[in-house]
């Protein structure tokens, strides 16, 4: 009866042996794509910084963030031996302007990120091929693509449920 005690134990260890290397290896398989995660918001923070400098002089006011704030956003961010920040919806949002209710069928208007003039100023042949509308349009959508990467990247990995956190890997991938 020892012995088939034993036998039990040393069966019950190895189980759970077992299930401490497939999640290992789990974690393992996910170091990659998370990798990957972390340098497409880092390209896409350097290209949104890039947008804010190269804003229009009327739009600065709208941003909430100071730049001593955007300056810190990083650090607090990507500091792996720090605790992970609390998810702050308030942290990476914009100001929107007031908009009346959008109209059955329509879309909701777009910000106006560059002005006439600035449209103006491109060549003519860019000038052909663009519309002030497409263009806004089109600076709206990454913004409010990176709004959303940039709330994902300041949650932990445990407060987000696993479908969510696949859909941002996948959709990571399959931009830029």
């Amino acid at each position: 009866t020892d012995l088939t005690a034993v036998d039990t134990s040393v069966t019950a260890m190895e189980a759970q042996v077992q299930a401490i290397r497939r999640r290992l290896q789990e974690e393992l398989d996910a170091i990659p794509k998370a990798k990957k995660l972390v340098e497409k918001s880092l390209k896409q923070q350097q290209k949104l910084q890039h947008m804010l400098a190269n804003m229009p002089p009327g739009m600065r006011e709208d941003i909430v963030a100071t730049p001593l704030e955007q300056s810190l956003m990083l650090p607090e961010c990507f500091n792996f031996n720090t605790a992970v920040p609390e998810c702050l919806d308030s942290d990476f949002k914009i100001k929107e302007e007031p908009v009346a209710a959008p109209k059955k069928g329509k879309g909701s208007a777009p910000r106006w990120y560059i002005s006439t003039e600035e449209l103006d100023s491109l060549s003519s042949y860019m000038r052909g091929r663009l519309t002030l509308e497409k263009v806004n349009i089109s600076i709206n959508e990454v913004a409010t693509y990176a709004d959303a990467n940039a709330h994902l990247v300041a949650c932990p990995k445990k407060k987000l449920s696993e479908d969510t956190w696949e859909k941002a890997l996948v959709s990571s991938q399959h931009c830029c």
